[in-house]
């Protein structure tokens, strides 16, 4: 018992502005629950880090999502406001609502490590009520769910050189739907690190609508305020997924962008570092 709890212990993430995090990605990202037949509850946890690896600053976003439909309750830029993830692993949250904007949202939920969920009360205008928030799923049996290696490029700085790449996770939520959320990391070829070039996690999209025919899968990777439609074949053996993007803005194709080719590959699950 003693050696499951110091597990345990070893376990509970920390998390603090200021703080060096390891591994953001156990807790980044989205976490669902089921509350009702075809409704979900749950938030998002956006960690952006300095070149050293330490917490510059964290986004929280809750949600409610019923019959494929999203709707956000909170999004706190910057600085999360209000939002204090401890190194206890509890995170506790309070926004009342602005005159005439915004939903008043609690969250106070602790991480548990054995379970991998986030368990504590919930409420919004859409929900209230004790909830164990789960990881969305990532079973290999529903192509293309999976953690993507998707793009690399190189910037030339007088000093050095910094290498850029980024992946995407594709889960899926208890009511089916696809969730996205992305990452991004900066490798540092050189002895100097440039403050500007930092890490972020669990960047979430809001548009994920999937359409599938045959072996094909189409569906958007971007936010309300426009995206890419990411058209592709995962390979027989899921280890690559290719095919073309196209952007859209406003629910159409952007003709200024012409479309474009990508390959991706398939990493181990929130593994986006080779």
């Amino acid at each position: 018992m003693l050696t499951a709890l110091l597990f345990a212990a070893a376990l509970q993430p920390d998390i603090e502005v200021g703080q060096t995090l390891t591994p953001p990605a156990q807790v980044a990202g989205p976490w669902e629950a089921l509350v009702a037949p075809g409704k979900v509850a749950g938030f998002s946890l956006q960690i952006i880090t300095n070149a050293n690896e330490k917490v510059r600053s964290l986004n929280l976003d809750t949600y409610v999502r019923k019959e494929g439909n999203t709707t956000r309750t909170w999004w706190s830029n910057g600085d999360a406001a209000g939002a204090l993830l401890m190194r206890t692993g509890r995170l506790q949250f309070h926004q009342r609502r602005s005159a005439n904007e915004g939903f008043d949202v609690t969250l106070d939920v602790t991480y548990d490590p054995i379970d991998m969920a986030w368990k504590g009360f919930f409420r919004d205008p859409f929900f209230s009520g004790h909830v164990a928030l789960h990881r969305p799923n990532f079973s290999d049996s529903l192509a293309p769910v999976g953690t993507w290696r998707t793009y690399s490029e190189v910037t030339i700085w007088p000093t050095q050189r910094v290498e850029e790449y980024g992946c995407l996770n594709i889960g899926v939520g208890q009511d089916g739907a696809l969730i996205l959320w992305a990452e991004s990391h900066n490798l540092f070829l050189g002895d100097a690190k440039q403050p500007i070039f930092g890490d972020s996690y669990g960047e979430l999209y809001d548009d994920s609508q999937a359409e599938h025919y045959g072996d094909e899968w189409s569906f958007m990777a971007g936010t309300q305020m426009g995206g890419d439609r990411i058209t592709g074949v995962p390979s027989s053996d899921g280890s690559s997924f290719g095919g073309y993007e196209e952007h859209y803005g406003n629910g159409t194709v952007d003709p200024s962008r012409p479309r474009r080719p990508f390959a991706w590959t398939r990493m181990l699950n929130l593994a986006c570092r080779p």
